[in-house]
């Protein structure tokens, strides 16, 4: 780069039902893509993030979800789910976890080039995109994988994962009423 500041607009389309959310990056050279997932979750999809749960993992509502965004970064959600909130009436509440991968994948828009497969969460997206792309709006959709047999687990370090314990809305179902927060390192 010539010494000026330079950021990018990066846009994830929303797979679970909410809304799309745009997000400036102020420090493409060093943010990772693992760290933009992280970031995501923790940060931008707060509101939704019940949703994204039971779209991670249909058949019940379980009582922690542990996402991996690798290079070490990873949340433990452990929700309190309301007695009459989302779906109550026909997914069970489970005493269970589930380990998901999650990461960022571009996708093809009319007019917008595509980048090529899943993003390495350990690049950088300045080393992703490269000059013309940071001067862009890239859009990239929420992927997740289940961990089991053919998935293998992201790398989670301990001092780099945070814990968010999470309150249904009793009045507003699938929404959280209070959160707190924790690292467990």
């Amino acid at each position: 780069s010539n010494g000026t500041s330079i950021s990018c607009k990066i846009v994830v389309r929303s797979n679970f039902g909410g809304n799309d959310t745009a997000i400036l990056i102020t420090d493409p050279h060093t943010t990772s893509w693992a760290q933009l997932t992280n970031r995501i979750i923790e940060n931008e999809y707060l509101p939704p993030l019940l949703s994204l749960l039971l779209h991670i993992h249909p058949h019940s509502r379980l009582s922690a979800y542990r996402l991996r965004y690798d290079v070490g970064y990873g949340t433990i959600i452990q929700p309190i789910w309301h007695a009459e909130g989302i779906h109550a009436e026909t997914i069970d509440l489970e005493d269970a976890y589930v380990d998901v991968n999650v990461y960022l994948r571009p996708i093809v828009l009319k007019n917008v080039r595509n980048v090529g497969s899943a993003f390495s969460p350990h690049a950088t997206i300045f080393d992703t995109l490269g000059e013309g792309g940071v001067d862009n709006t890239t859009f990239v959709e929420m992927c997740y994988e289940k961990i089991g047999l053919v998935v293998d687990p992201f790398s989670l370090r301990k001092e780099m994962t945070t814990v968010l314990k999470c309150w249904e809305h009793a009045y507003l179902p699938g929404h959280i009423d209070e959160c707190t927060w924790g690292k467990t390192g």
